[in-house]
């Protein structure tokens, strides 16, 4: 079965946006999918190497996914790849933009709260998690 979901989502990338990820290119793209701040590449650089074992073609696919929907602030595709991504480590990306489709588009300050205080566990020094706690 997994086997058919991951061929699910690279046909779907491919389809959608036009690339093609493969074992030896998926952490590449999703770096150029970030592309900025820096100190985002840098968190993902490290989450990468440290969850190297764990991390997997498929983990690519579904993140590029989030990413593309997080871009796109298109709801139902964020809470799918987030619950999809729930398996593999978390990371400050994914808990964030649940958190702020929590706050923006739902208006649920109190799991919004709970999301920015994950990515705040995630990476302590953020301030754009501390300023979302802020406003929260």
């Amino acid at each position: 079965m997994a086997k058919k979901s991951l061929q699910r989502y690279l046909a779907k990338i491919k389809k959608d946006y036009n690339v093609v990820l493969t074992e030896e290119n998926y952490k590449n793209i999703i770096l150029e999918e970030l592309e900025s701040p820096p100190s985002l590449l840098d968190y993902f650089r490290d989450y990468m190497e440290k969850n190297k074992a764990k991390i997997t073609l498929e983990w690519g696919c579904l993140m590029f996914l989030f990413i593309k929907a997080d871009e796109e602030k298109y709801a139902p595709g964020i809470e799918k790849y987030y619950r999809l991504l729930e398996t593999y480590t978390p990371n400050w990306f994914t808990e964030v933009g649940l958190a702020e489709l929590q706050l923006r588009y739902y208006g649920n300050v109190l799991k919004a709260r709970d999301g920015f205080l994950k990515g705040l566990e995630l990476k302590p020094d953020d301030a754009h998690c501390h300023y979302n706690l802020g406003f929260v």
